[in-house]
């Protein structure tokens, strides 16, 4: 490639010489008369053209004008035609290496030492602050939702994208990826597609306890400056797990420092939700074996177009048809959610940010949210007036169907105020986020224009709902349409 440029530059120099001023006069003329040959007599400007041998072919000009570069005929100055360039240029190069020698010294005594130093302390502030913008990032999954999302904002910025995937799913950006196919939970292959390359960051949002955070690290040792680990808001807690990890109401914003893992050990008690669980303990893994910088990022419930998990899908295909939305009566807690495309953001940012190196953050929405103004909010997209319906938790697992989709009915609020305090994350790397009522519309509206898949979860019970709500044994909430 390099002599490909090379040769280009030759022709574009070349041509420049013999188009954008007409040799000959540049020859006979003064400088500034080079548009008037009337003072020339034909002979005189046939002569000119033999002695600048323009009356060869082009390509035979090129070679000879090569030719002359390489042995130091540069020809002469047009102002002064009896002086040949390179002998100005040999009278003027001692002042250009008083300049450049020093310069060539200072870098060098400064920029290998801050190779070295980036190259020993990889992810640091010190690697971080001394690289060059474009980074090599690899996406463990990242074919839907947030982690095409994320993709996309790489490439954007000039970052260089392998994705590490089945490949069943190509998104739009496909193209301009490498991609490494094979399935991250088989260990053994996973390390070996990836021995012997390197990459300036890792974002993995599909590992879900110690041993896949290990069999990573492990496996990218050495060739990794950064592990972002896509952590959940679950580590507080579950619908099944709520008790003994923080105390919700006197710590309301709850800050990331607020739980510890030192006391937990690796053995996932039964009791436990298992999904939270194995989030918790690959934190405490990171945290305490880890060799490669790390940043741990917690999210809550997260929604958006391209849900591949339903959440949006649920409450949208729910205000579509019009029936009452039924929500624990229990659970009428203020919350947090977060946005897909915020997500992305987020973590795009935490591994450009060197003081996110080893550390731990809370992403989420900025608006602390009641669950009646989101119900009112999606309905309102929709056209519809917003008729939620509390019902008590004991009525709701009467219903078999009801209760075979109970995780469904906590999503978003619950018995008691889910408010992750964001402000380290602002500070440390910047995150912000989108307006909700914006991307709840945003969301809202792809459901009910693109969203092709099946039925929402549970909505094959729909007219159970329909019918506990009309049961009279409610408490209900009915806002009318803005």
């Amino acid at each position: 490639m390099s002599l490909f440029a090379l040769v280009g530059a030759t022709i574009v120099i070349f041509a420049g010489s013999r188009y954008l001023v007409d040799p000959v006069m540049a020859y006979l003329a003064p400088v500034d008369n080079m548009d008037d040959a009337s003072s020339f007599t034909p002979e005189q400007l046939e002569g000119a053209r033999k002695k600048l041998r323009l009356d060869r072919p082009v390509p035979v000009q090129y070679v000879l004008w090569v030719w002359d570069v390489l042995h130091g005929n540069l020809g002469n100055d047009i102002v002064d035609t009896q002086r040949p360039i390179a002998q100005k240029l040999r009278k003027k190069f001692p002042h250009t290496l008083q300049i450049a020698v020093p310069a060539y010294i200072l870098a060098a005594l400064v920029g290998i030492p801050i190779g070295v130093l980036s190259a020993v302390t990889r992810g640091s502030a010190w690697d971080m602050g001394g690289r060059r913008h474009t980074m090599d990032v690899l996406m463990i999954g990242g074919t839907r939702f947030m982690g095409r999302i994320a993709v996309r904002k790489l490439l954007d910025q000039g970052d260089r994208v392998t994705v590490f995937s089945r490949g069943n799913v190509k998104p739009d950006w496909w193209d301009e990826v490498d991609h490494i196919q094979g399935d991250r939970f088989e260990r053994d292959d996973f390390a070996a597609k990836v021995k012997g390359r390197s990459f300036d960051a890792v974002i993995d949002s599909q590992a879900f306890g110690r041993d896949d955070v290990e069999a990573i690290v492990t496996a990218m040792d050495g060739n990794v400056g950064r592990y972002l680990f896509v952590s959940s808001g679950a580590v507080y807690g579950t619908q099944d797990d709520w008790a003994g990890k923080i105390d919700w109401f006197s710590k309301s914003p709850f800050k990331e420092t607020d739980v510890s893992w030192a006391t937990i050990d690796y053995d996932d008690p039964s009791a436990e939700d298992p999904y939270a669980a194995g989030k918790r303990r690959a934190e405490k893994w990171l945290q305490e074996e880890s060799k490669i910088p790390y940043t741990i990022v917690r999210i809550p419930a997260m929604l958006g177009e391209d849900d591949n998990e339903e959440r949006s899908w649920w409450w949208t295909q729910r205000a579509m048809d019009g029936g009452p939305i039924i929500m624990p009566a229990e659970n009428r807690g203020m919350f947090r959610c977060l946005y897909a495309a915020d997500a992305a953001d987020a973590y795009v940012k935490a591994i450009k940010s060197p003081k996110a190196a080893n550390q731990t953050y809370h992403v989420a929405t900025h608006e602390i949210i009641a669950i009646e103004h989101w119900a009112d909010l999606v309905c309102r997209t929709v056209g519809h007036e917003s008729a939620l319906t509390f019902i008590p938790w004991e009525l709701i697992l009467r219903h078999d169907g009801l209760r075979q989709h109970r995780r469904w009915y906590s999503r978003l609020a619950r018995p008691f105020p889910y408010l992750p305090d964001l402000s380290k994350a602002r500070e440390d790397f910047g995150f912000t986020t989108t307006p909700l009522e914006a991307w709840v519309r945003s969301t809202v509206e792809w459901h009910m224009n693109e969203y092709q898949g099946e039925d929402s979860a549970g909505y094959e019970y729909r007219d159970a709902e329909i019918a506990l709500a009309a049961s009279g044994k409610t408490y209900e909430f009915i806002r009318s349409t803005a």
